[in-house]
């Protein structure tokens, strides 16, 4: 059977529509549900179809975990996610609105209104500056990744090889 909505050249239109004519009403209900990390399992992901998680804040894999423990973690989420019927990748998010205080050693910043009450527009630009190029975006919902290496809360993360998403298995 033909898999459009996994053709990267087919319009996203078709795509969507595609996909959407094959999911069932408890796989899309699935999709537009975002669960906290702490009550998560990977079978859930698969039984549930659910479409996203949530590292809320203090939400961890466990006490000091590290960069790559993170990725393991988000990692086997993922698997289940695209061992899934449908295969539909998962969005993983994390509350780090100051920095990531979930990741062990990392830097942490004033909340944004605690750096605009000093009126200190420098703190602002050093905090923007730490974020900003030593932060990259991992998009882990169905785009490829630009590289499996990531600079992650200034430290160097070698991702797993099913974060890049570049060959998608399809069991339509």
């Amino acid at each position: 059977m033909d898999c459009t909505y996994k053709n990267p050249n087919a319009p996203i239109e078709v795509r969507v529509k595609d996909l959407l004519s094959r999911m069932t009403l408890q796989e899309k209900i699935g999709q537009m549900t975002q669960i906290e990390r702490s009550v998560a399992t990977p079978a859930d992901l698969k039984s549930f179809s659910i479409g996203s998680i949530l590292s809320a804040g203090g939400s961890v894999p466990f006490q000091k975990a590290l960069p790559a423990d993170w990725a393991d973690m988000v990692d086997k989420f993922q698997q289940a996610a695209l061992e899934s019927r449908l295969g539909i990748p998962l969005i993983y998010g994390i509350d780090a609105v100051h920095g990531n205080n979930s990741v062990y050693g990392a830097t942490i910043f004033p909340h944004n209104v605690g750096l605009g009450a000093t009126s200190q527009l420098r703190g602002w630009t050093r905090a923007h500056e730490n974020w900003t190029p030593k932060s990259s975006v991992v998009q882990i919902n169905g785009f490829p990744l630009a590289c499996d290496n990531l600079v992650f809360l200034n430290i160097s993360l070698k991702l797993p090889k099913s974060l890049v998403l570049l060959d998608l298995k399809c069991e339509c």
